[in-house]
């Protein structure tokens, strides 16, 4: 009985390392080629060659069908090469997606046309086959150069020409584009996603939209290096992507007083609800936006198509247009001087009560930023003043304009109440 047993188990282990041993897989330029049996032969003496018959010389293996036509036309001058180099090289053709009577019935049409081949043909009516399995393909032509020491040197799309003929026997490297194809390949699957195709890496150009993204934080930026530009905003508005495509920064617009829309739903763009609702309006209406593009696009191109993206995405039209606008106008008040800096240095002082601030050493568009509030007419600068000042400014919820011009009195300025004309972002229905 314990002889049965033993027994069993080797014949077990030997069929396990039989096993092993007819593990079939998918070679790669540079490893060997084992001895390949190429099953049918056609138009040949011989029905059946190996590999090894062909010791001690280059064996190119040319994977075409009737349905390629450059394949079909390359032919010709393969069986040329085949004859002139017949010293030195095999070039074989082989099918996988054709019967035996399918690539007869093919050889026999040629040689009624005149165009007699005499080349042998592989035949495998399927793919089921130690080669294909080794050597797979998913497109045609295909080739397979195999050099003397059995190495796969090249694999390529065509190119069977006697340049490349005459350097492969001379043991040089084919200098042609190396077609390593991916089997697994999905053509209905998004490209890069998941190495269908390549790593996700791989591209020259990617512009990607998403919507809100909980897991990430808010931001808006660009890299811009010798490799490539990219630009980016991650959980913004839409009417945030768009400021920055048009104007390369989140614009001192804060509040959002150079918009106008036309003929679309502001609240698409711009959150004025309750604070309440602010959470369920982020997460229906921010995105994500991510553009890379190459180094050689200058940082306006970059911005130009990031424009593009957002507004076909978006279904609108965003451009900048001049509108008179009612607004203020910062101004030196006649008969006045405004006072330049006796500070050392930059200073920023809040009360505790946040209704007062001391400015020091500072420039106009400081002040101009502190005056502007969400209540506030559009402030413009038209002081002329280019020297850094000094200001104390008590700092009210509301915008008072008789408020703010009293205090802006002890400086020489005044805010002026006119009508101007002013770039605006104009954002319509498409």
């Amino acid at each position: 009985m314990k002889t049965t047993i033993t027994v069993f188990i080797i014949f077990l282990l030997n069929l396990y390392s039989f096993a092993q041993d007819r593990k079939i897989s998918r070679l790669s330029v540079g490893e060997s080629v084992p001895d390949i049996n190429f099953g049918l032969i056609l138009n040949s003496k011989v029905k059946t060659f190996k590999l090894s018959d062909f010791d001690g010389k280059i064996v190119i293996l040319d994977y075409w069908s009737k349905w390629c036509t450059g394949c079909v036309a390359a032919l010709p001058e393969i069986q040329l090469l085949q004859e002139r180099y017949k010293q030195d090289i095999v070039i074989l053709p082989v099918s996988f997606l054709h019967t035996e009577n399918v690539v007869q019935q093919f050889i026999d049409q040629k040689a009624k046309a005149g165009k007699q081949l005499k080349l042998p043909f592989a035949v495998f009516e399927n793919t089921n086959n130690d080669l294909f399995k080794m050597l797979p393909t998913l497109a045609y032509p295909h080739c397979i150069w195999i050099g003397k020491d059995r190495k796969v040197k090249k694999i390529s799309t065509g190119f069977i020409t006697d340049e490349n003929v005459k350097k492969i026997i001379a043991g040089q490297t084919l200098d042609i584009p190396n077609q390593d194809l991916q089997m697994d390949f999905r053509p209905d699957k998004p490209l890069l996603t998941n190495n269908n195709g390549g790593p996700d890496a791989a591209f020259m150009y990617r512009s990607l939209i998403t919507g809100y993204i909980d897991s990430i934080y808010g931001q808006i930026h660009h890299e811009f290096d010798e490799k490539k530009k990219r630009l980016y905003g991650f959980n913004m508005s839409p009417l945030e992507l768009i400021k920055y495509s048009m104007n390369n920064a989140t614009t001192l617009d804060t509040y959002n007083k150079q918009v106008i829309f036309e003929g679309v739903d502001p609240d698409k763009f711009i959150f004025t609800g309750s604070e309440q609702a602010l959470y369920e309006w982020t997460r229906k209406q921010k995105i994500c936006y991510d553009l890379i593009v190459p180094a050689s696009f200058s940082r306006e191109e970059a911005l130009d198509a990031m424009h593009q993206d957002l507004d076909r995405f978006l279904q609108i039209r965003s451009l900048w247009a001049e509108r008179p606008i009612s607004c203020l106008a910062l101004r030196k008040i006649s008969g006045y001087s405004v006072a330049v800096s006796k500070a050392d240095t930059h200073e920023v002082l809040l009360s505790e009560t946040n209704d007062y601030v001391r400015v020091r050493k500072s420039d106009v568009s400081a002040l101009i930023n502190l005056l502007e509030s969400e209540n506030s007419p559009p402030i413009y600068d038209e002081t002329g003043i280019s020297h850094q000042i000094d200001f104390d400014l008590k700092l009210s919820e509301k915008f008072d304009l008789q408020f703010v011009n009293e205090q802006l009195l002890k400086l020489g300025l005044r805010l002026n109440q006119i009508i101007k004309s002013v770039p605006m972002i104009i954002i319509k229905a498409k």
